[in-house]
């Protein structure tokens, strides 16, 4: 390298990357819920299930990347109850809530939401 040439800024990078993942959080909780509707309608369907579990767990990992724990911990949470269960023998509830959660923390559409 030559002492003209401008030094890359790792950190400056990094921050511009995790900002860009960042953009896309609430999208991906969007996907995440859509999922759910799905297998809400179809609990046995094991596409749709697994489709559902693939996009948890990349909401966790994004969540993880970027140091936000509000997102990752409700997320790896989702994951782990489909891992542990069952389609169509899933806690609909805890999975309900944690939904929410994820939503709330993002800015969610309170259409998804049920009526209180």
């Amino acid at each position: 390298m030559t002492g003209t040439e401008e030094k890359i800024d790792i950190q400056a990078v990094l921050a511009e990357m995790k900002q860009g993942f960042a953009k896309n959080i609430p999208a991906k909780v969007v996907e995440v819920r859509q999922s759910w509707n799905m297998l809400k309608a179809a609990p046995h369907d094991l596409a749709i299930f697994d489709i559902m579990h693939r996009k948890a767990h990349n909401l966790a990992s994004s969540g993880d990347m970027l140091d936000l724990e509000y997102i990752s911990d409700p997320a790896r949470k989702i994951e782990l109850a489909l891992q542990e269960g069952q389609p169509g023998r899933l806690p609909q509830h805890a999975i309900e809530q944690l939904l929410e959660t994820l939503e709330a923390a993002t800015g969610g559409d309170a259409a998804h939401k049920p009526a209180d």
